[in-house]
């Protein structure tokens, strides 16, 4: 989406096809995939349960789940966010320097605004499960 572009403006000849329709069938697709994400999570246990990515949209996603994940915590690669808490999210944040492996863990990407290159380079660290809250279409 682009908010503002040099130039002359420009605008669309008409209005999405999709509409409010559209827009409640794609809501309930991603909070149909959340729940499945979250009994996935569930079903996931005797492993270390990690998130991945601390960014400005962690709130956000917590209050889509609609419960508290439980993850032990969330994994960031930028150290100085190591130790910090949102002030609404029970789930400390650290760095992922402090995990040695990953490779008997649950992953839950929580970056959502970089779900994609995080899990791409999740893959190289082999863990058992790596879960996207958003779907991919």
């Amino acid at each position: 989406m682009i908010a503002f572009k040099k130039g002359a403006p420009s605008f669309p000849s008409r209005p999405s096809r999709e509409g409010v329709a559209g827009f409640q069938k794609k809501y309930h697709l991603f909070r149909s995939h959340l729940a499945l994400v979250g009994k996935a999570l569930k079903e996931h246990s005797g492993i270390p349960h990690y998130g991945y990515g601390g960014g400005n949209l962690l709130p956000a996603l917590y209050y889509f789940f609609g419960e508290t994940p439980q993850i032990e915590a969330i994994l960031e690669d930028d150290a100085a966010k190591d130790g910090i808490f949102y002030v609404n999210i029970p789930t400390p944040i650290w760095s992922v320097k402090r995990i040695h492996s990953l490779q008997d863990a649950a992953i839950l990407v929580t970056a959502t605004n970089y779900q994609r290159a995080i899990a791409e380079k999740l893959v190289a660290q082999h863990p058992r499960t790596i879960l996207a809250p958003l779907p991919v279409c």
